[in-house]
This record gives C-alpha cells, structure tokens and sequence, in this order.
C-alpha cells in the first residue's frame, strides 16, 4: 500500500467512527449510550444552541474514561452530564421549538 492509499483509508476509517452519545436520556432527542454513525438531526440542533452539549458525543474509543468519570461523580463528562440535566427543559424547548 502506498502512503497515498495509506491517508485515504485512514480518512474513510475517520468518517465511519461511531459516536456515543453519553448524556442523560432526553426525550425526542437522544437516549443515554446511545451509538450513532451520524448524529440524529434533534441532537445536531441542540448541539448548535447549546454547544457545551458536543462534549457528551464522544468516540467510542473514549467511552470507557467516560463512563467511569460519571459512575464516580468526578471529572469533565460527569460535569457535562449534571449540566445537561440541569438543561432537560431548556433542551425539551429547543427542540420543540424547531419542530412549530
């Protein structure tokens, strides 16, 4: 393999990465672990509002860190996690909002 075949397949392998989301359950819009290969349209437009949301769509390959930060109530993704249930209105409002 060259180093031309070598970039490109490491690029397609870059697009096909699975996205976690981690965040607490939100009706309509995202349900805790779930994996996605595209993030759901809801998701993306909660994202964009409020963009600390991006932090709990992580790589798979993060899920394990992630995972023990919010089982042991410490660290960034824990912190991202309270915050977005904090939001869990705000949220709901944001996504109904596009929908009218």
């Amino acid at each position: 393999m060259t180093k031309k075949e070598a970039v490109k397949a490491a690029e397609r392998a870059a697009k096909k990465t699975k996205t976690v989301y981690i965040g607490p359950t939100i009706t309509g819009v995202a349900a805790r672990n779930t994996v996605y290969d595209d993030l759901p349209e809801e998701l993306n437009k909660v994202v964009k509002a409020l963009p600390y949301m991006a932090g709990l769509c992580i790589p798979f390959s993060g899920l394990g860190k992630a995972m023990t930060q919010i089982q042991q109530q410490a660290g960034h993704s824990y912190t991202l996690f309270c915050k977005a249930q904090e939001d869990s209105a705000k949220i709901q409002e944001i996504v109904q909002k596009e929908v009218i």
